[in-house]
């Protein structure tokens, strides 16, 4: 469950506000924030290939690459998904039939969104 904060006045302190990477959690709505060191600290998000079931060799461009095709099959049947899933580049990455229905889950989720957000910028960084 998240909160809601208003107006909080954040002074005099190492890191005003930190929460996870996506900005996803509380919300703070008029916050002030003065003399602090950071105000607002993204975190790195928790390990997100471990937790899909994957290896943490698996790069991102291919769990992103993934979700895309997901997305584009989403009403096909779960046996086609999988078949899908397994012919492209992330199939070799694949540890069975938990990471392919936590690929599943999570392409139909609200989450999709910041995930693939935080995929692109992963990916963005590493080719630069």
């Amino acid at each position: 469950m998240f909160n809601t904060f208003h107006n909080p006045k954040i002074t005099d302190c190492g890191i005003g506000i930190s929460m996870p990477s996506g900005g996803t959690g509380d919300q703070y709505i008029n916050a002030e924030i003065a003399r602090c060191g950071t105000g607002i600290q993204y975190r790195d998000p928790p390990d997100l290939l471990s937790s899909l079931g994957l290896p943490p060799n698996t790069p991102p461009k291919f769990v992103l690459e993934a979700l895309r095709i997901l997305k584009a099959h989403e009403n096909a049947p779960p046996a086609q998904r999988e078949a899908l899933l397994k012919k492209a580049k992330i199939g070799p990455f694949l540890q069975g039939a938990a990471s392919v229905a936590a690929l599943i889950t999570l392409a139909i989720s609200p989450d999709l969104a910041p995930v693939t957000a935080l995929l692109k910028a992963v990916i963005s960084k590493t080719a630069g």
